[in-house]
């Protein structure tokens, strides 16, 4: 029998618990969870979004579930945080200039390239340029903050507005 997510999460849809639900970009993300024993909630979109993964946040926002999410500081990852921030409300975590600072002088091989407009002049933007490199999920710096399981289930003192508010 073939599986439908979508269909399943449409037709009968789950009672989610009421504890945040983090949200990540990439399937790695659930591996190392797993490894490290994390009893986090996590979902993950496995890259861009697709109707299954709008049809969960908005099941998550109509049952009053919290949702955090967290991808790569490139600039699909970034768009992506936008839209699951203004959509659903999600708390951006692990998406700020201090984790690019965290990550140190090897953030990744990769070049960060242009950023969208509305994270060229942030102080995320600005520390992404710095470091030149593109900051990926899975880099330790990124997983530590994400897995902690005390932080994820205590909200922030000020929780993490869209990177293009947060960072002016």
């Amino acid at each position: 029998m073939r599986r439908r997510p979508l269909l399943d999460l449409t037709l009968s849809p789950p009672r989610l618990a009421p504890t945040p639900l983090t949200v990540v970009e990439n399937p790695s993300i659930l591996e190392e969870a797993l490894a490290r024993a994390s009893t986090l909630p996590l979902a993950c979109t496995s890259g861009q979004l697709r109707a299954v993964d709008h049809a969960l946040f908005q099941l998550a926002v109509d049952q009053g579930v919290p949702l955090r999410y967290a991808g790569d500081l490139d600039t699909a990852g970034l768009q992506i945080a936008a839209t699951v921030h203004q959509l659903y409300g999600a708390e951006l975590v692990a998406m700020d200039a201090a984790i690019v600072r965290a990550t140190g002088s090897t953030p990744s091989a990769v070049p960060i390239g242009a950023l969208p407009p509305a994270h060229s002049s942030t102080e995320l933007g600005r520390a992404l340029h710095a470091g030149g490199r593109i900051v990926y999920q899975e880099h330790d710096a990124v997983l530590d903050r994400l897995l902690a399981t005390e932080e994820a289930r205590v909200p922030d003192s000020k929780a993490h507005a869209p990177a293009h508010d947060a960072d002016r």
